[in-house]
């Protein structure tokens, strides 16, 4: 990647993963959808056609790339909304009587306010697991939380602000049927000193 000219004059940048400056190849291929093919892609007029093709294309390189169905990919405006789909979806569409989630206090605050909202509006039941010094969740609390009313788990597997890399698949083990709402799994850590505080449940 070319780096932007001001990144070179300015101090260094260590938040890419709050925002990233646009690669000069996905500039590229995204300036036809922002100049001549600028339609809604829900419009069945010519430029509303032109752009839903880019659409259905772009959707079908990204299922080609995870393996999946173009059908099931879904673009959102922002991680937060992605969040909210994630988490608000699963809780609603559970069909259990009082659904429980399960989180951390760490966890990214798009996540942890749909919870919120969850238990304000729809009685949910959230139980926020502690972390330890380094900010990690230790498996057996995960399993010790684990209802038959649990329908979701979402634990950030890399904290954009910390950088503690969550032990995902010794959480993962805790329950295989759980669902999970995570980032690829991150390297394992080293032993670590528990934090002595209790599950914070709402």
């Amino acid at each position: 990647m070319t780096v932007p000219h001001g990144l070179l004059d300015g101090p260094i940048y260590l938040d890419h993963n709050a925002t990233t400056p646009i690669d000069p190849a996905v500039t590229e291929s995204m300036l036809p959808c922002l100049t001549a093919e600028f339609g809604n892609p829900s419009s069945t007029h010519h430029y509303g056609r032109g752009s839903r093709g880019a659409l259905d294309h772009a959707r079908g390189q990204v299922a080609a790339l995870l393996g999946t169905t173009a059908e099931r990919i879904v673009f959102t405006g922002s991680g937060s909304e992605a969040d909210n789909l994630a988490v608000r979806g699963t809780v609603l569409a559970s069909g259990v009587e009082r659904p429980h989630v399960i989180t951390q206090p760490t966890e990214h605050p798009a996540v942890l306010r749909a919870c919120e909202a969850l238990h304000r509006w729809h009685n949910t039941e959230v139980t926020l697991l502690p972390v330890d010094g380094d900010g990690l969740v230790d498996p057996a609390d995960l399993a010790a939380a684990i209802t038959p009313r649990t329908v979701l788990v979402s634990v950030m597997a890399a904290n954009n602000e910390t950088g503690a890399l969550q032990p995902v698949d010794d959480l993962a083990g805790s329950h295989a049927s759980a669902k999970w709402c995570s980032t690829p799994t991150p390297p394992r850590r080293s032993a670590r000193s528990r934090s002595a505080r209790p599950n914070s449940t709402w």
